[in-house]
Order: C-alpha cells, then structure tokens, then sequence
C-alpha cells in the first residue's frame, strides 16, 4: 500500500490482478488498473501519479517485459513502462509539487518534469553511484543529492545537484553544488541503504549514520 503523504487523501494498493487508488475518506475507487502480481506501490505527494513494480521475468523478447509502469492517477493513462529488473532502488522519489520526479539507472539520477516521463529532462550521471535523495520541498530550487561509497583510497562522496528553474522550466538551470565528503567509519556497513537524505522540509541534507 502508498498514501499520498501532502494530505493522505488518497491510497493505492493492488491484489493478485490489478492495482487501485481510492479516496481515503469516501472509500470511492478513483483509479483501477489490470497489473498482476505487483510486488510494489508508490502514490506521488499529491496523488497524481502512481508507479508499481513487478517481479521480473525472463523471457525471449529482447530486454525483457516491462515491470515497472507509472500512471496518471486523474485520466488513467498509463505514462510510461520500462524494465526495472532489481527491486532495490526501484521506487521514483517526487518533489512535493510534483514537478519533478527522480530515478535512478544505471550509474546515472533521471529527471522528468511535469508529468512527462517519455522525455529525460536532465541527467545526473556519476560514477559507482548507489543511492539518491530528492529534497521533498513543494517549490523550486530543487536539489538532488547522491551517494558513493567510499574505498581504501577514496572517502564517501555526496554530490548535490542544484535543479534551479529558468522560465517555465524546473531542470533547465540545473547547476552542480561542491562535493561533500565524509569518512568511512563514520557511515553504514551497508551501501545499499541510503546514507544521504534530506530532512522532511527539503531544505538541508542529513547523513543517517
């Protein structure tokens, strides 16, 4: 299950075939949808948008089915469906807005702005990244901030991308923040979790040790 957390006026949940958003206080239906077998829910802020993930399947088709797929929560229309083969870090993040929305691939953070996923905004590409945070601020500057483990030689590094808007545009002023760096021992055993985050009003980073 995933409550739209600006108001918690709707939540999504899903059984053995489909997937659903309903209205917290009538229990009214405001969106259904044929997904079987979904292991994963996420209902954007305001209830816009909901993304689920599905285990994936092997199969001959090159690159495989798609197991992920986002949905315009008001119209029904499905935005965008790709394959997303590991659970771990599938879940988008969204500014509290909606404005913008983040995912990672690969060794590279994908934005998309106002709801259009078929188009990459812009891209934050880093290499041996593992982990991202979104600040959850409900108007720009946006910022992004990443995670790379440290090594032997390297200490952990936090690159934080600046989204500052231009115009009509959320990503079109993107700007790079120096590098924060930080010691190994003072961080988790664990690079799967995440280790950079910003607190709930978006606006500072915070290092969960």
């Amino acid at each position: 299950m995933s409550v739209s957390v600006n108001d918690g006026k709707f939540l999504a949940w899903a059984n053995t075939e489909q997937v659903f958003v309903v209205e917290v206080t009538t229990g009214k239906v405001v969106f259904e949808a044929n997904a079987p077998k979904v292991a994963a829910l996420l209902l954007s802020p305001g209830g816009s948008y909901l993304a689920a993930w599905q285990r994936h399947v092997a199969c001959t088709i090159p690159g495989g089915l798609p197991n992920m797929h986002v949905w315009d929560v008001k119209n029904g229309k499905k935005l965008k469906e790709l394959v997303q083969k590991k659970q771990i870090l599938w879940c988008p993040q969204f500014t509290a807005d909606e404005k913008v929305c983040a995912r990672m691939a690969s060794q590279e953070v994908h934005f998309f702005e106002d709801g259009n996923f078929e188009t990459i905004a812009k891209k934050m590409h880093i290499q041996k990244v593992v982990d991202f945070s979104l600040s959850p601020v409900n108007k720009p500057p946006y910022h992004c901030a990443a995670y790379v483990p440290g090594t032997k030689v390297k200490p952990i590094t936090a690159p934080l991308m600046c989204l500052a808007p231009r115009a009509s545009h959320p990503l079109s002023g993107c700007t790079n923040i120096p590098t924060l760096k930080g010691s190994r021992a003072s961080l988790p055993v664990k690079a799967s979790l995440r280790q950079t985050e910003f607190h709930s009003f978006g606006t500072e980073r915070e290092r969960r040790c």
